[in-house]
């Protein structure tokens, strides 16, 4: 039997007595030996929930989605952010990388979904954001260039966190392209939003 079996059963025996602290001993030492294996940070998260410790469940399970991200394992990576949400179920990160991962898989409607969510949440409250919303927002337009409803809600950020040139640019793009479509109504819109903006 190797040395991983080994931790793994003394981990399942601690568990089965409800010894979630051994538990957790015997699952930091599987991971300090396997640092890349992301199942182990997954099982790890799940004894911390039992033991009643969201907040180390929750760092736990960010490894593992990373880890999974990695190896292209992108539904178990979605599996995994998924109980993220369950914990918390308002945390923007998650929601962000649960688009990263759908529209890396090509499932752009789910990923839409997930980045309109994200963009909404920003908009709300994009003074807490923090650092680095920015560049998230960017990756965004990256991966999904071309989502009319996406671009409109990044411009409301854009204009929440006061990176008005931002805003005029992607506003511009959806006149000139309402434009070509011949929506007159759309593109009349949008224009009055980029001259309220450089006003």
């Amino acid at each position: 039997m190797s040395k991983i079996t080994q931790i793994r059963q003394r981990a399942r025996n601690h568990l089965q007595k409800g010894k979630y602290d051994k538990a957790i001993e015997e699952y930091k030492r599987l991971t300090g030996m396997e640092k890349k294996n992301p199942n182990h940070f997954n099982e790890l998260g799940d004894i911390f929930l039992k033991a009643g410790d969201s907040v180390q469940a929750v760092s736990s399970f960010e490894k593992a989605v990373v880890n999974y991200e990695k190896v292209a394992l992108y539904n178990n990576a979605v599996a995994v952010c998924k109980k993220i949400l369950r914990i918390i179920p308002d945390r923007i990160d998650t929601i962000y990388k649960l688009g990263e991962l759908r529209a890396k898989q090509k499932l752009g409607g789910e990923a839409r979904a997930y980045f309109s969510q994200f963009l909404d949440r920003v908009a709300a409250d994009a003074e807490s954001c923090g650092s680095g919303m920015q560049q998230k927002v960017c990756g965004i337009l990256e991966l999904v260039p071309e989502a009319e409803e996406i671009l409109r809600k990044a411009a409301d950020v854009f204009v929440a966190m006061g990176i008005k040139s931002s805003a005029v640019e992607i506003l511009t793009k959806l006149a000139d392209d309402a434009c070509r479509s011949g929506d007159r109504e759309k593109e009349g819109l949008y224009r009055r939003q980029i001259e309220t903006l450089r006003g």
